[in-house]
């Protein structure tokens, strides 16, 4: 039967006949489609221009929001009389909105304050009312909360919109999700439809206004730092205000959903803005346009439909299904013809796959990563010459056995053994990859770190044939992986958490606390004589100091306690679950432990003491910033009742220290610039290559106090960075470093004798992430332009990627006009190398606690090894800091190292000495 259907005659008409249908069915069927086309052609082009003209209302809203987000970053502060005249000033040139108001964020400890102020400016029967937004006639004095959103201007003022004033729209649901939705993302976010007061169904937009002129990063930190909310109202009929809808479009506007799904149900829709009536007696097909407008927040779903009537295309259709029906019955017959060739080509098709599967196992064999194929049971067919060395199996003895007995994994932290990925890949058909941190258990019993992909094998109608795995040893890097996380999250020279970690920690106990009521305590420490052993025994005799003090205090640490050191010779705990009274239980275990602690160096004893400052840490304390400046006023009270003293943190206590500590070092500070007690000196970079001929100098500060002696830089730094005053010290110290390098440069050109000299500048974090700073910059290297190939400017590591995006901006800009970068303390950064890639630097300054150690540390020599390896590969020139004797100095020269910079090479000098 077989044979004769595959050997049916074509007769002599049949081809013709075939040909002729197709034909007249091409020419009716594109005469139809050609006519369907132009009809929803127009109907495409109406409804384009209806999303324009949409679009256009909307963005009328964006513009109103982002110009009052521009107002506040002009003035910082915009009172009601600032709002009234931006706001009448929106309302004429947008007509269609229907008004604009501005919500101001009060915390219940000033809403009384708050409240005052707003009666004195002319409303004296204001109150922060609550109730139901419809009846007005029923709203009460709002109830405590720890904040309120209520209504402090609207435009335009008339007598139905006044009433509002004081309404606070927080204690409203529908309000409360959308002001919490804008803070929290700080774009525009639209409410569902709400009733006005006039009893107009509208639409409102809210954006939120911070403090500052940057956006905060953290959820946390918008919400603490949110000033205002700006709403602009419409009727929800003039979103389609002076929009032209032709007759047979339906047009509707829906608000989109929290989630990814739009959602059409009555209840969402916006506005129906016209529903026209169909001419059409028999509906052909429907026509229907949706589009999402995404306008800063904001998200609307425009849909338009209509109806396309049989008339469209008239009697085409009907020819069109005679057509169909005949062409139907000649593929019948074509089918039945072709079925058995499909047949024969599969046989071709098969050994074509057989011969591919041959050559493929030779590719695999001389692959540098490990190989296994399996059946589709899971049994072992292959293994290429890397997984035999990385499982300990012979191909010849594994063949045949379950890939469970070769390929056995286990947990690398654990040691628990790990089902068979290969397995779940047959069964599944799907792709599998490493996932968490695995060993390959060797047939020897070792464990070796391995990463894997599996990929399934398929065959003829999609079956599962076996699985190709593919893995490779990555115990090395993993291990360097493990080693940069640790040193991310822990100090160097104690092995506790560092900083950036017990910040990270903080941030966490704060929005538990903030949200879900838990009860953590902060402990602040500050050594007491500490300072005593750095001046008298030298930074040597101060680490050993650090580390005996960690090693001190570590028996009192458990899963309960989180151990940081926060700088120099600062620490801080985080007390989980203690009572205040419990803390400060600890917090005497503590200081008598390190009471009773002697310090012995060479014939000298020295007592260590400790003040610490307690912070009972609750919902108020709304970033890590607020918690830390509480603790460290805490405990410099402490210290300032003469050490080894415990203090709990008082409001009036802080606010106290607060102003004393400000008037103090602002004082200090202003008038070392008034009586010019700020003078520059210079230290020697100094090259340990042979072919580098150029000089370096570091420019450094120095502050004489009113007996003529200078003061460390780190006493008035870290003043001045936590006063906000360092990027005017930076000012000052780049106008009078340029000033003198260019009385070199003009020295240079008048002796050709003269080396020439690099000089590098200090910046600060303040000046790197400063617009202001940056064009100060420039302007300096306008006026200074000869001095520009001289000048090298340095930023720390941990300024440049406390903001990347402008550390980035500022290198970019200044070194198109020819100036270089130093990255100084490279290595004490969460990902260092990481960094490295994206800022474009000339420089890198090894930080000194790597390079002290060198000879005495393994792990300090390899990292600063590494580092010098890193710089020579991206041609970055390397400076090591702290090279404090030649030994070091002969270490690093062998590392590859190009710079050094120590007391034993050069102790720094007046700066006019080298001009």
């Amino acid at each position: 039967m077989s044979e004769k259907l595959t050997n049916i005659p074509y007769r002599t008409t049949f081809p013709i006949l075939m040909v002729s249908i197709v034909m007249l069915f091409s020419v009716l069927a594109f005469s139809a489609w050609n006519d369907l086309q132009k009809y929803e052609e127009r109907l495409n082009q109406q409804s384009h221009h209806i999303y324009k003209d949409l679009s256009d209302n909307v963005n009328d809203i964006n513009a109103v929001l982002s110009g009052f987000v521009a107002l506040h970053n002009t003035i910082d502060i915009v009172d009601a009389e600032q709002f009234s005249q931006y706001a009448k000033e929106m309302l004429r040139t947008y007509p269609g909105i229907h008004a604009i108001k501005l919500l101001t964020k009060v915390d219940n400890d000033y809403r009384q304050v708050f409240i005052n102020q707003v009666r004195e400016a002319g409303f004296p029967t204001f109150e922060v009312l609550e109730g139901d937004h419809d009846k007005p006639q029923e709203w009460k004095p709002a109830r405590g909360k720890p904040f309120y959103f209520p209504l402090t201007a609207i435009e335009p003022a008339v007598p139905e919109k006044i009433i509002e004033l004081g309404y606070d729209l927080y204690s409203n649901l529908t309000y409360r999700n959308a002001i919490d939705q804008a803070i929290d993302s700080g774009a525009a976010v639209s409410a569902h439809a709400i009733k006005l007061m006039n009893g107009s169904n509208g639409y409102i937009v809210l954006k939120p206004v911070y403090a500052g002129r940057v956006m905060p990063l953290s959820t946390h930190e918008k919400r603490s730092q949110a000033l205002y909310i700006i709403a602009v109202i419409m009727q929800a009929k003039d979103l389609l205000v002076n929009i032209d809808i032709n007759e047979g479009l339906n047009v509707e506007i829906y608000k989109k959903n929290k989630s990814s799904e739009l959602s059409l149900a009555k209840g969402d829709s916006l506005l129906t803005a016209r529903l026209a009536p169909t001419k059409n007696a028999f509906v052909f097909t429907e026509y229907s346009f949706e589009k999402i407008l995404n306008s800063d927040g904001q998200s609307l779903l425009l849909s338009i439909t209509s109806s396309i009537g049989l008339e469209v295309i008239r009697l085409k259709v009907v020819v069109v299904i005679f057509l169909l029906w005949l062409t139907f019955l000649f593929l019948i017959i074509f089918i039945v013809k072709t079925h058995y060739g499909n047949l024969r080509e599969r046989e071709v098709s098969l050994n074509a796959w057989q011969w591919e599967k041959e050559r493929a196992d030779v590719t695999l064999h001389s692959l540098a990563d490990a190989v296994i194929t399996t059946n589709h049971q899971g049994v072992v067919e292959y293994m290429n010459p890397v997984a035999e060395k990385l499982t300990g199996w012979k191909s010849d003895d594994a063949k045949g056995r379950g890939i469970e007995d070769i390929f056995k994994l286990v947990n690398e932290l654990s040691e628990v053994p790990m089902s068979s990925p290969v397995l779940e890949c047959i069964e599944r058909g799907v792709l599998k990859e490493s996932d968490g941190d695995l060993s390959l258990v060797h047939k020897n019993g070792e464990y070796n770190s391995v990463d894997y992909s599996i990929a399934p094998m398929f065959g003829i109608e999609h079956a599962v044939l076996g699985a190709v795995l593919v893995f490779q040893d990555v115990g090395s890097e993993r291990m360097m992986q493990k080693l940069l996380t640790y040193q991310a999250t822990h100090d160097d020279l104690t092995g506790i958490y560092n900083r950036r970690e017990f910040e990270r920690k903080m941030s966490r106990a704060i929005e538990r606390v903030f949200n879900y009521k838990d009860h953590y305590i902060l402990l602040y420490m500050d050594l007491d004589q500490f300072k005593v052993v750095n001046d008298s025994c030298g930074h040597v005799a101060g680490d050993l100091v650090l580390r005996q003090v960690t090693e001190l205090l570590a028996p009192y640490m458990t899963e309960k306690e989180t151990f940081a050191r926060l700088g120099g010779d600062e620490f801080g705990i985080i007390l989980d679950g203690y009572s205040l009274d419990e803390a400060k239980e600890f917090s005497k275990n503590i200081l008598n432990a390190v009471r009773k602690y002697r310090f012995r160096w060479s014939n000298k004893v020295f007592e260590i003491g400790v003040s610490i400052g307690i912070v009972d840490i609750d919902g108020g304390m709304q970033s890590i910033g607020n918690v830390m400046s509480y603790a460290d006023a805490a405990c410099y009270m402490a210290k300032d009742m003469g050490g080894n003293n415990i203090q709990v943190y008082q409001m009036d206590d802080d606010d106290y220290k607060a102003r004393k500590d400000q008037m103090k070092w602002v004082q200090k500070i202003t008038q070392a610039f008034a009586d010019r007690r700020f003078v520059l000196y210079a230290q020697k970079i100094v090259s340990l290559r042979e072919d580098i001929d150029d000089e370096h100098y570091e420019i450094l500060m120095r502050m004489i106090d009113d007996n003529g002696d200078i003061i460390e830089p780190q006493e008035y730094i870290i003043a001045a960075e936590r006063f906000r005053t360092m990027r005017d010290i930076d000012r000052w110290v780049i106008r009078n470093s340029f000033q003198d390098i260019q009385k070199y440069v003009t020295k240079l050109k008048n002796d050709s004798s003269l080396k020439k000299r690099n000089f590098a500048i200090n910046l600060s974090g303040q000046t790197v992430g400063s617009n202001s700073a940056l064009e100060y910059v420039k302007e300096q290297l306008q006026e200074f332009p000869e001095i520009i190939e001289y000048v090298i400017f340095e930023i720390t590591e941990t300024a440049a990627i406390s903001n990347v995006s402008s550390a980035k901006r500022f290198i970019a800009e200044l070194k198109l006009l020819g100036v270089r970068f130093s990255l100084d303390d490279f290595g004490t950064g969460v990902s260092s190398f990481n960094y490295l890639k994206n800022l474009n630097v000339d420089y890198l300054k090894i930080d000194g606690g790597f390079v002290r150690e060198i000879n005495a540390d393994k792990v300090d020599y390899a990292m600063v090894k590494s580092i010098a390896h890193i710089g020579n590969v991206m041609g970055i020139k390397t400076i090591a800091e702290h090279a404090e004797t030649h030994e070091i100095c002969d270490k690093l020269k062998e590392m590859g190292v190009d710079y050094a910079q120590g007391f034993c090479l050069h102790e720094p000098e007046a700066l006019a000495n080298l001009v």
